[in-house]
């Protein structure tokens, strides 16, 4: 099975709670989709309640790292195929690091 990588990045205060429905929305369609979370479990709850709310279970889906080192980090940005940006924050660092390792940036006007 081929698996479609999602790279969420960003610290945890980054990612608001009323935005959490919207990685379940982009999991519904596409059953491979995996999303890489680097900050361990600290969003895990809630997005756990996301993915039920939208029928769907987040372990088959949300994939919790702890922060890896940084050689470590640069090849999770070349293995993966989105870097999904927050909302409400810019990616600053994390953008260029994933426009260095040619990594699309999936993000809003603003």
């Amino acid at each position: 099975m081929i698996l479609f990588i999602y790279l969420c990045c960003q610290a945890p205060f980054k990612y608001l709670p009323q935005y959490d429905f919207i990685l379940a929305e982009v999991a519904r369609p596409i059953p491979q989709a995996k999303f890489v979370l680097l900050r361990g479990t600290v969003l895990k709850s809630r997005l756990q309640l996301a993915f039920a709310a939208a029928g769907l279970d987040s372990e088959d889906y949300c994939v919790h790292l702890t922060i890896p080192e940084r050689l470590h980090y640069l090849m999770i940005n070349l293995l993966s195929d989105v870097y999904l940006d927050t909302f409400t924050w810019c990616g600053g660092n994390t953008s260029l690091e994933a426009i260095t390792c040619n990594l699309p940036i999936v993000t809003c006007p603003g």
